[in-house]
């Protein structure tokens, strides 16, 4: 919206008090005004562009359950004493170190970046609430297919990189049946970065799945109302 206004109105605001402004609006707003790739702190209102992390065209996919994950509640159950202790700066310095080997050693996408890699502390809380999403990023990981498998800051969407690839896994095989509080979404994509003056463009055509009930037997809270 603050991008949009701002065309609208003559692009008579530099980016940077876009950056500025989104912070008072949200924490995940900030974030759209780097260049794709950033690490954020703070709530996330700071920003710092980084370059790619992912190679354009890297494969990745998307599973979200059709019931809604409270964000409070995920919070709510935080505990930060069960959080990790690696250095979140040490992670992004590891990132990129084993992305430019990957690349030099020209290592299958499915070997980047290793799951040790990709950690989010808010997946235990998410878990607890939610306990479908732990079944699902160990089935996931299960396949093989992935270099990774995490969830996606609060919730309730689970990454999984490396592989443009679903029908392995049968939980999430598409089946044509009409959505149901078990279903599952599962979309196929690629990074997206942007270039400066200019908005995000995805030029690659995503691949939705409607991945039907095959988990309707596994336990999950329907408490959330956020998703």
């Amino acid at each position: 919206m603050l991008w949009a206004a701002n065309k609208i109105c003559g692009e008579d605001r530099p980016d940077s008090d876009l950056l500025e402004w989104s912070g008072d609006i949200g924490s995940d707003i900030s974030f759209f005004f780097s260049g794709g790739t950033a690490y954020c702190t703070g709530r996330g209102e700071i920003v710092e562009d980084m370059p790619p992390a992912l190679p354009s065209g890297y494969p990745i996919v998307l599973v979200k359950p059709a019931l809604p994950l409270s964000t409070a509640a995920v919070y709510g159950k935080l505990d930060v004493s069960r959080c990790s202790d690696v250095d979140p700066e040490e992670l992004k310095q590891r990132f990129y170190q084993e992305a430019l080997m990957a690349s030099s050693d020209r290592k299958s996408v499915t070997e980047h970046p290793p799951q040790d890699l990709c950690v989010n502390d808010l997946e235990i809380p998410a878990f607890e609430e939610m306990p479908v999403l732990a079944k699902a990023k160990e089935e996931l990981i299960a396949t093989g297919s992935y270099a990774s498998v995490f969830m996606s800051g609060s919730g309730s969407t689970m990454v999984c990189l490396g592989a443009h690839d679903i029908d392995t896994n049968s939980k999430f095989q598409a089946e044509g049946r009409g959505p149901k509080d078990e279903d599952w979404l599962a979309v196929m994509t690629t990074p997206v970065n942007r270039k400066v003056g200019e908005w995000y463009q995805n030029e690659t055509d995503l691949v939705v799945d409607d991945v039907g009930d095959d988990m309707s037997s596994w336990p999950v809270s329907r408490s959330g109302e956020d998703c």
